[in-house]
């Protein structure tokens, strides 16, 4: 699967290109507007309808392992960006 672009209605600042776009918007709705509560969707382009609905704070805590081996599953989010800075700060 490529990158696919989303956005959240009524939020503007959430959106983007993603291979993970539920789980994307879910981090952006904690971290940009403290939602944790709420349940995010994913509704495919002409249905109406969420094809896929996961509570926003369960939602930002997880992530699509995909191995080079096995099968694709659920995992841990780790957020990359941040262990790189805490790294460049310890090597400074």
């Amino acid at each position: 699967m490529g990158c696919v672009a989303y956005r959240a209605v009524g939020y503007p600042l959430v959106c983007g290109f993603s291979r993970q776009p539920l789980l994307d918007a879910c981090r952006q709705l904690k971290s940009l507007y403290g939602l944790t509560g709420e349940r995010a969707g994913l509704i495919p382009r002409g249905t109406g309808h969420p094809g896929y609905l996961v509570p926003g704070g369960s939602g930002r805590g997880v992530d699509v392992k995909e191995p080079d081996k096995g099968a694709i599953r659920f995992g841990e989010y780790v957020d990359l960006a941040a262990v790189f800075r805490g790294a460049g700060a310890e090597a400074a």
